[in-house]
């Protein structure tokens, strides 16, 4: 995935766009992260056969193909909170808004997913919960108080699905209001970044005086 986006995000030709594989990307990635490497990692615990059972009737993120960015939905903020410019334009406008702490949570909670073992769970839950959701923590998430409650045994565990309840709370928080905010930031920022490759493009070289040479 990572020499794919290597390759996706270097000008290759002059006639690709920049972003042209975000899409594409992303949605290899967030089916890869939410639906393949479950099922990888449940195989390699249980000492099964990878081949044929890690991957094996994987149905992707959402069934209807590419995720549309253009409409605010939990499966829109997932994937572009794994699109590194996408995510600071989305912290920059949280920021604004006071509810930094909501991105932050979502981006603890995507890595958290990724580990393997209940050893590298433990010490990750913990600060996922003292940051986030524990009583006077300096950054809490403002969730129902009942979903903390029912995520709290399962961080204490460090379970592998602890935070999924929560997560997918505040993906909806984040979805019904800061993604309008976020796609006017990303049109303003695509803009002035369209702004400056036009002021940096070379002068067009000047006209031919439009007369022709007869020759005799």
């Amino acid at each position: 995935m990572d020499t794919f986006r290597e390759f996706a995000t270097q000008g290759t030709d002059d006639q690709l766009e920049p972003g042209l594989f975000d899409k594409i990307y992303t949605e290899v990635s967030v089916t890869i992260s939410s639906d393949i490497w479950p099922r990888y990692k449940d195989a390699v615990l249980k000492g099964e056969n990878i081949g044929n059972s890690a991957v094996v009737g994987s149905q992707g993120t959402d069934g209807s193909g590419l995720v549309d960015f253009g409409k605010a939905s939990k499966q829109a903020v997932a994937a572009l909170l794994r699109i590194p410019y996408k995510l600071e334009i989305l912290r920059h406008v949280a920021q604004a808004q006071g509810v930094r702490e909501n991105v932050e949570f979502c981006v603890q909670c995507q890595s958290y997913k990724m580990l393997f073992s209940e050893d590298d769970r433990k010490p990750r839950a913990k600060v996922i919960w003292d940051t986030f959701m524990a009583a006077g923590a300096d950054t809490p998430v403002n969730i129902a108080d009942n979903l903390i409650k029912e995520t709290k045994p399962k961080a204490l565990a460090a379970e592998p699905d602890a935070f999924e309840v929560a997560y997918d709370e505040v993906l909806r928080i984040i979805s019904d209001n800061l993604f309008a905010h976020f796609m006017k930031a990303l049109e303003c920022e695509e803009a002035r970044k369209a702004m400056e490759a036009v002021s940096s493009a070379p002068p067009p070289a000047p006209p031919s005086s439009g007369r022709c040479c007869l020759l005799m």
